[in-house]
């Protein structure tokens, strides 16, 4: 879940699934719905018009796997995790003599062992489309709470009111414009049982506790039901908007014309939630919905397991599966509010404008600006499609895969990615992808800089005093010119030799000293520097060169001219950068100042090849990223660097763990000696640090690969652990 498109569409993976289309007519695979048979789970009776589904399997499992560990024992016998044990049952004394004595009572252990058994097996959380209708009010109803300061300037009585009656303004306003949104969610939650009989015991134990408060309760008299549905018979308990005083909301004081509030209010006392309990099969389902229409639907019509976004988990129905999850599109689209934020603000800014003293031509050119400006935007928000997802065990640890089917236009996964090959081989943290090569984006940035800067010469300049104004034209005068160098540089020269569109983060910590710096006292072993690198794929070495020179007399141009307008700022010109020719390309440098006190090998750099450029602080870690050097793994996502991906990630978190220990010993060790501990105790310490360093070394690496399989991205990943 770390891939690029992410980082690209925010909001895209809150969910999704299914074009809208085909909610009504999918062309349903029934072959390899069958397959699905085979997993052992809520899916066999989930509507296939769920708007989101997530299911979560075999924890006792899980729980057992790590509960029979070496990883484990060994935790568990470091001596200071046996004194936090020891304390917390000392704590726990009282409430487990008390859990003790609600045991003796037959039906107590039966719930308890029923409680433990519910979370075991499978918890599944469904929701129909009534959900996600709600989920985007809740959405709609953030946005205008984190719009009331601005809303409390623009209403005609925002004077009279504080900050949490603006905000709930902001809240009644927002559910009286969306009326259409305000419906009770329709959401199942379910949990397997191994056994029924014990379940319907404890939900009759329940039913009866809940008639007999409901008999003293004369609010409640009445709404504690059984009802059946197919088969099964639910305890159902009824509530609805009458219950809540309505009458303490301040509806008049807030509203700006009489009645503003009267149909909100209708609606909200018209609402009606059904809370039903039942066991259907080997489920104990607890739902939520304003009928138990939602229960009746379970199991009837075309089902999720039939539609072709859930086949993707066909072939791997019959693995050790942990975990599904589903949303569909129509949900993904209520969830996603880019553009209806944009919306907003234009709004807000149209309000603004409508009680400003500008004149009506003033007005209409930054509405039309305003317009022009959503626009542009919304042209990057792509329409949000499918996600379906699910992790199953391995021997090796857990593997899962994601599939996404909505818009990616500037991802390119159209060819490998070629900077997996320089990832030092074995770098502790590598996050690589690609995008696709569009000018646009920065043209439209300089754009609205521009507007922007029009807009502020045109409204605010006039308004300086007559000094400020002098200063500001003097700037403009000076600075203006190599703005526009500035943008010449970038367009022409940097973001075409950066055409390729790969990029890359790396972590490594291969380069050792017992003293980094003159400051810190030396160490008894040496201790590993956190590199970090950034590669840059090179579609022109050479204009790419240009630029860094240009860029660099352009710097000290603008220093110069900062200089004449403030001659009191120090003299000062960035040299040309120190060469060095490398094996694999050629490294620019700049050697810091000795009397900072830093090892000699930390030297700002950049190093260029004929498809690579690097930017780090030791040329060690710059020439080994250049060094073509293929991560070193035999399986996995990342075994096949010569496939086609949009992006890559590659922790070692093991690797991270061995680098971190020795600071850790130097810290701990520097630290306890300080304070006059001794040499035992010191050592002590120290080997308890190391046992939990091991425990923690169980989980190895985290890798995923994200890649194209037609038009849907896939991201595939694997996170290995290894006992000890």
């Amino acid at each position: 879940m770390c891939d690029a498109s992410r980082a690209r569409q925010p909001g895209r993976f809150l969910a999704a699934v299914a074009l809208t289309g085909l909610l009504a007519g999918a062309a349903f695979t029934p072959a390899r719905a069958a397959e699905l048979d085979k997993l052992d789970s809520s899916l066999k009776f989930i509507p296939a018009d769920a708007a989101f589904y997530s299911s979560s399997m075999r924890t006792r499992e899980q729980i057992e796997i790590v509960a029979k560990s070496k990883a484990w024992a060994q935790l568990k016998a470091i001596p200071a995790v046996k004194d936090l044990w020891l304390k917390a049952e000392d704590q726990l004394v009282g409430p487990l003599q008390q859990l003790e004595q609600f045991t003796k009572v037959p039906e107590n252990k039966q719930l308890l062992d029923l409680l433990g058994d519910m979370i075991s097996h499978e918890i599944f959380v469904y929701g129909g489309e009534n959900s996600a209708t709600f989920a985007q009010l809740l959405m709609e109803v953030n946005q205008g709470v984190s719009f009331a300061p601005l809303m409390l300037l623009l209403s005609e009585n925002g004077g009279q009111l504080d900050q949490q009656e603006v905000q709930l303004l902001a809240v009644l306003r927002t559910l009286s414009a969306n009326l259409e949104l305000l419906k009770t969610p329709d959401v199942i939650i379910g949990f397997k049982v191994s056994d029924n009989k014990r379940a319907k015991a404890q939900l009759k134990r329940l039913q009866d506790i809940l008639q007999g408060l409901a008999a003293l309760l004369p609010q409640a008299q009445g709404r504690v039901n059984t009802e059946k549905v197919g088969d099964t018979e639910y305890l159902t308990v009824m509530l609805d908007g009458k219950l809540v005083p309505w009458e303490n909301v301040p509806f008049q004081k807030l509203e700006k014309k009489k009645g503003e509030f009267d149909k909100l209010a209708k609606r909200l006392a018209e609402m009606k939630l059904t809370i039903s309990l039942g066991v259907r099969d080997n489920y104990l389902l607890l739902s939520f919905d304003e009928t138990t229409a939602a229960l009746a639907r379970l199991g009837k019509g075309p089902l999720l397991a039939q539609r072709p976004e859930l086949q993707p988990l066909a072939k791997f129905a019959d693995r050790r599966v942990t975990s599904v999850g589903y949303v569909s599109k129509s949900a993904m689209a209520r969830l996603t509010a880019d553009q209806r934020s944009i919306d907003q603000l234009v709004k807000l800014a149209n309000e603004f404008l409508s009680q400003s003293k500008l004149s009506s031509a003033e007005r209409d050119q930054i509405r039309k600006d305003l317009a022009e400006l959503a626009k542009d935007v919304k042209g990057y928000i792509t329409e949000p499609g499918a996600l379906m997802s699910f992790a199953f065990l391995t021997a090796r640890g857990i593997e899962s895969y994601s599939h996404d089917w909505g818009q990616h236009p500037a991802l390119d996964g159209s060819k490998p990615l070629t900077i997996l090959s320089h990832l030092g081989g074995s770098p502790l943290l590598a996050a690589v992808g690609r995008t696709k090569y569009d000018p646009q984006q920065y043209q439209l940035l300089v754009k609205w800089i521009k507007v922007g800067n029009g807009y502020f010469e045109q409204y605010a300049v006039p308004k300086m005093k007559p000094e400020e104004k002098e200063k500001y034209q003097e700037f403009t005068k000076a600075f203006h010119p190599l703005f526009r160098q500035l943008d010449t540089i970038t367009a022409k020269m940097l973001l075409p030799a950066l055409a390729d569109g790969q990029k890359a983060l790396v972590f490594d910590a291969k380069m050792t000293s017992k003293q980094w710096f003159k400051g810190m006292p030396p160490s008894d072993q040496p201790l590993p520097m956190l590199e970090v690198g950034i590669l840059l794929g090179v579609s022109d070495p050479a204009l790419l060169q240009k630029a860094g020179s240009a860029y660099r007399k352009l710097g000290n141009a603008m220093w110069a001219a900062a200089r004449k307008l403030s001659p009191e700022a120090p003299e000062f010109e960035i040299p040309e950068p120190k060469t060095r020719q490398m094996k694999a390309g050629t490294l620019y440098y700049y050697p810091l100042p000795e009397n900072l006190g830093l090892d000699r090998r930390l030297v700002p750099n950049v190093a260029l090849a004929e498809n690579l450029a690097v930017l780090s602080l030791p040329p060690e870690h710059s020439e080994r990223l250049l060094t073509r050097t293929p991560l070193r793994l035999s399986s996995g996502p990342l075994a096949d660097l010569k496939r086609n991906m949009v992006g890559a990630i590659y922790f070692d978190w093991a690797g991270l763990i061995d680098a971190a220990t020795p600071w850790v010993d130097y810290g701990a060790r520097t630290y306890l000696t300080q304070n006059g501990a001794d040499e035992k105790t010191v050592a002590d310490i120290l080997k308890q640090v190391h046992s939990g360093a091991a425990v923690l070394k169980a989980l190895r690496t985290i890798t995923s690969a994200t890649y194209f399989e037609g038009k849907v991205l896939v991201t595939h990943s694997e996170t290995v652990f290894r006992d000890l």
